[in-house]
C-alpha cells in the first residue's frame, strides 16, 4: 500500500504491485551478484570460472531459500494445527509466504541469468 499526503492508504494495482516484486527481486540479485563477484574477485581470484562458482552458489543458495521459506510456513501451520487442536479450534489455511518466494526466485535467476550472458558474451568473441 502506498501511503497518500494525507495519510490515507492508496490501492495499488496488481500491475504495479507486480512490477514492484519484479524490480526488488532483481535489486536483491544485482546485490547478491555484486556480493558473489567481490567474493570471486577477491578471495578466490580464478577469473571467470571463479565467478561462474561464485554466481551459482549465490543463485543455489537464493533458491534454497525460497524453497526454506515454503517449508518453513507449512511447519509452523503443522504446529499450529496441533496447538488448536489440544483446545478444540480449527486451524486456517496455510499462508504461504508468496512474495518472499518469489523475491527469492527471482534473485536467484539474476544470478544465473549473469551467468548465462557471460557464457554467450565469452562464446561470442572466441
Amino acid at each position: 500500500m502506498r501511503i497518500s499526503k494525507g495519510g490515507q492508504e492508496l490501492p495499488q494495482t496488481r500491475l504495479a504491485f507486480l512490477l514492484t516484486l519484479l524490480l526488488r527481486g532483481v535489486l536483491y540479485g544485482l546485490g547478491a551478484s555484486a556480493l558473489a563477484a567481490l567474493y570471486a574477485s577477491s578471495v578466490s581470484q580464478r577469473g571467470w570460472d571463479g565467478m561462474v562458482s561464485a554466481l551459482n552458489v549465490a543463485g543455489t543458495g537464493l533458491w534454497v531459500m525460497a524453497g526454506i521459506f515454503v517449508w518453513g510456513a507449512f511447519q509452523s501451520q503443522g504446529q499450529e494445527a496441533g496447538d488448536r487442536a489440544r483446545v478444540g479450534q480449527g486451524t486456517p489455511a496455510v499462508a504461504l509466504p508468496f512474495k518472499d518466494v518469489l523475491l527469492a526466485l527471482i534473485a536467484g535467476s539474476v544470478c544465473f541469468g549473469l551467468i548465462w550472458v557471460g557464457n554467450v558474451l565469452g562464446a561470442s568473441r572466441g
